[in-house]
């Protein structure tokens, strides 16, 4: 479970993964920074690692889409692009543009941080609060300004 943040050009998420009933420290970043933005991905932590690495390359401008399993855990992105601009996508790897501030992750945690940000909290701030408050977030904030 994940909580991932945007909100005046820095995005924040969390830092735990979760298996079963264990909560772990995530192996790898759950934002990454590339040429094409900032990238935060929620859901299966395998699913999650082949979208960085499918954004990392350039978003597969050599090779087709990650297949993404879809059925219990699917992923949900939040793409900072350079000019500011904000899109959601799937597992289908398709994106609109949306407006912020905005969250990605597990519902409960998404939903408090979306309020603390409309009430005027940073992103990072938002995240820090939805971790103390909300049983799927957890461990340190990542932050990453656009």
């Amino acid at each position: 479970m994940t909580v991932v943040a945007f909100k005046d050009g820095v995005m924040a998420a969390d830092t735990c993964s979760y298996a079963s009933h264990l909560r772990y420290r995530a192996m790898e970043p759950k934002i990454l920074r590339c040429d094409l933005g900032l990238i935060g991905v929620a859901g299966r932590s395998s699913d999650a690692a082949f979208v960085r690495a499918w954004f990392a390359a350039g978003m597969g401008r050599e090779d087709r889409p990650p297949d993404l399993d879809d059925k219990d855990d699917p992923v949900s992105i939040l793409w900072a692009k350079p000019d500011g601009t904000l899109w959601w996508g799937d597992h289908r790897l398709l994106f609109h543009e949306i407006s912020t501030p905005a969250t990605c992750g597990e519902s409960s945690a998404c939903i408090f941080a979306e309020g603390a940000m409309a009430a005027g909290l940073s992103a990072d701030a938002a995240v820090r609060l939805a971790i103390k408050h909300c049983l799927y977030a957890a461990g340190d904030v990542q932050v990453e300004n656009l």
